[in-house]
């Protein structure tokens, strides 16, 4: 449970550094502030709708995994010098703004699967302290986003390049967690030490085993008391 909840209190740090980061940077990106502010407030709408999709198809795993690495290459392609330009060149503003909205687009998705995962990732006895431990570290990380684009006054680059770095080392991390879709939700502290200890680093698609819960029956609408 410890690297569970060090990874997951990672990446609710990461995605909320990212996500309010690229929302208040906007206006920097590209050469209509109004028009990237918007495409970055419009993204959200389907990035909720795909992340349905996704959940059920990939499964919580490959879906973090995916937008945290997506999101954070799009970042640090947005801080290559050629794009950005220089004080004789413009650069490429639109391509910019393009890559911005795309990794909103990710984080977006990123930050509606964490609150699913981490309620599935923990046991009931600990679900509210496990839940609220990982919103302190989002709050932290939104408190911190401001600070780095201010560091854009001496290089534009270096704010895209602090928010992509740490999403890529989560959209990593978040392959050692255990995968939860079609799973009971977990009940106790020792049946969350052991769940998903059989699964690997480089397993794309777990399968369950005998250390883990059963697969949700549909049919099931309450739990006897």
């Amino acid at each position: 449970m410890r690297r569970k909840s060090l990874i997951m209190m990672y990446q609710w740090f990461v995605v909320s550094m990212v996500y309010y980061g690229l929302a208040l940077n906007a206006v920097h990106l590209g050469k209509n502030p109004y028009l990237s502010f918007a495409l970055g407030g419009i993204v959200e709408i389907p990035a909720s709708f795909f992340c349905m999709i996704s959940l059920k198809a990939l499964g919580r795993r490959l879906t973090l995994a995916l937008t945290m690495l997506l999101g954070g290459l799009s970042c640090l392609v947005t801080a290559l010098p050629f794009l950005q330009g220089t004080e004789e060149e413009d650069g490429s503003p639109g391509v910019i703004m393009g890559l911005a909205t795309f990794g909103k687009f990710c984080v977006s998705m990123t930050f509606s699967v964490v609150y699913i995962y981490s309620v599935e990732l923990y046991p009931t006895v600990v679900r509210n302290v496990g839940l609220g431990s990982n919103t302190v570290w989002a709050r932290i990380g939104a408190i911190l986003a401001p600070y780095i684009i201010f560091l854009g006054a001496s290089s534009p680059s270096i704010p895209m390049v602090l928010f992509g770095v740490p999403a890529v080392i989560a959209g990593v991390l978040a392959l050692f967690l255990p995968e939860t879709r079609d799973m009971h939700m977990i009940e106790t502290l020792n049946e969350g030490e052991n769940f998903g200890k059989h699964q690997r680093f480089w397993t794309i698609w777990p399968t369950k085993d005998s250390t883990e819960t059963e697969k949700v029956d549909p049919r099931v609408t309450s739990v006897p008391l």
